[in-house]
Formats: structure tokens, C-alpha cells, sequence
């Protein structure tokens, strides 16, 4: 019990240091929530964004698809199963 209240707040100790650390030390002009930030905003981040939606989009509906393969495969095996059972 002890030992995981002790993580837990160790955890959190890093936690608010990681966070204090990306709001408000800078690096060179900015912090580093702002360089990613202004990253971020190009045209370049921009398309890649895109990119990967897209991406993610077409993974989606092959998962989808052989999904949907699967399970109809699946409810023909019962079914010649079952007809095999019944003819038995």
C-alpha cells in the first residue's frame, strides 16, 4: 500500500515536472509547447496530418473489410457444420 502511494506520488512529482518544463522553460526564444505548436502550423505539418487521416482512413476500412471476410467464413463453416450435423 505504502509502496504504491510512494510511485504515485513519484509519478506525479515527473509529471509536473515534464509539464512545467514544456509550458514555461524556454529554448532559445520559445518554450517548447510553442516550437511544436508553430511546427504544427506549416504547410508541411499540415499535409502530413492529412496524410496520415488518410491513411488511417484506408487501414480502417481494410480492418473493416477483413473483418467482415472473417466473420462471414466464419458463419459458413457453422452452417456446413450444422448441415453436416443434421444430415447425420
Amino acid at each position: 500500500m505504502i509502496v504504491r502511494s510512494v510511485k504515485f506520488f513519484w509519478s506525479l512529482l515527473v509529471l509536473a515536472a515534464l509539464t512545467w518544463f514544456v509550458f514555461f522553460v524556454p529554448l532559445g526564444e520559445r518554450t517548447l509547447f510553442q516550437h511544436v505548436m508553430r511546427i504544427a502550423q506549416t504547410d508541411e505539418a499540415q499535409d502530413l496530418g492529412r496524410e496520415v487521416h488518410e491513411a488511417g482512413r484506408r487501414v480502417g476500412e481494410e480492418v473493416q473489410r477483413t473483418v467482415e471476410e472473417t466473420e462471414r467464413e466464419r458463419l459458413e463453416r457453422e452452417a456446413a457444420r450444422e448441415a453436416q450435423d443434421a444430415s447425420e
